[in-house]
């Protein structure tokens, strides 16, 4: 997964995502999604909630409460927005959402080690990433050019996870990451994608596995499936206090997903 850089326009655009979407009930489906178009903020939205949000109101709380970040990121205080959030939406029940996500054995999964360590000090990168080395995205007024690299487009929308509901991947996405943090090191991967959904067939939960390693990918599956007891509900309630903002404002820092709760004997694969 790329990093984001906190203070740039893409941050901005997830970190306001996730922002709205913490004043909606987070047992609700929802999905917020924000789009700048050159400093018009679209606010796209579908959410179970039937209390209307005062965006005016939350749109002056971000501006004052994010004030320095805005400026450093190249945004005025005269941010207009139009909010097209729907409400009292119903969802289609989630027994089919699923989830592939690449991990890599590093303090933060969902990053590669390179990406951790990599410099963020130039104002015109966006987010970095990880493909056979960093690829850099970058600000389209950009001249100078890394080696690797894609170009922000001049319309920039907020991106999976952000604004989105536990119950709507973000769940997924974290428990995924829950167990990667505790079997990487034992399946002897450097990588692994991991396909987590929230159906059971025949008992079992559905879950799978794609690495390169001398152990194999269903050894891995049997021991996940032994030792893991993919209770989202409860695992959820564990995040109860976890504001969602954290995931721009901190994203390498410790999350309280990131435990290592499982026995190393229970880990051994024979």
């Amino acid at each position: 997964m790329k990093l984001i850089k906190y203070n740039s326009k893409k941050g901005i655009v997830n970190l306001f995502s996730d922002y709205i979407l913490q004043k909606i009930d987070r047992s609700l489906n929802s999905v917020i999604q924000i789009t700048d178009l050159n400093n018009f903020f679209i606010i796209n939205g579908i959410t179970e909630s039937q209390v209307l949000l005062d965006i005016s109101k939350i749109k002056d709380e971000f501006i004052s409460e994010y004030s320095g970040l805005l400026k450093d990121s190249g945004y005025s205080e005269n941010i207009n927005t139009m909010d097209l959030i729907q409400y009292g939406k119903s969802f289609i029940e989630g027994d089919n959402r699923h989830l592939w996500t690449t991990f890599y054995n590093s303090t933060r999964p969902i990053y590669h080690t390179e990406v951790m360590i990599s410099n963020l000090s130039n104002k015109e990168i966006q987010s970095i990433d990880y493909s056979n080395g960093l690829v850099y995205e970058i600000d389209y007024t950009q001249s100078i050019l890394p080696s690797k690299f894609t170009i922000t487009p001049i319309q920039m929308t907020s991106e999976f996870p952000h604004g989105y509901s536990l119950s709507m991947g973000r769940t997924l996405f974290y428990y995924s990451e829950y167990i990667a943090n505790q079997i990487l090191t034992p399946s002897m991967a450097n990588q692994m994608d991991i396909l987590l959904t929230n159906k059971v067939t025949n008992g079992e939960q559905v879950i799978d596995f794609k690495f390169d390693s001398l152990i194999s990918e269903e050894k891995i599956k049997s021991m996940v499936l032994d030792i893991f007891d993919f209770d989202f509900e409860g695992f959820n309630k564990k995040l109860e206090s976890y504001d969602f903002c954290d995931d721009i404002k901190k994203p390498t820092e410790s999350k309280p997903w990131l435990v290592m709760d499982k026995h190393p004997n229970d880990l051994l694969v024979l």
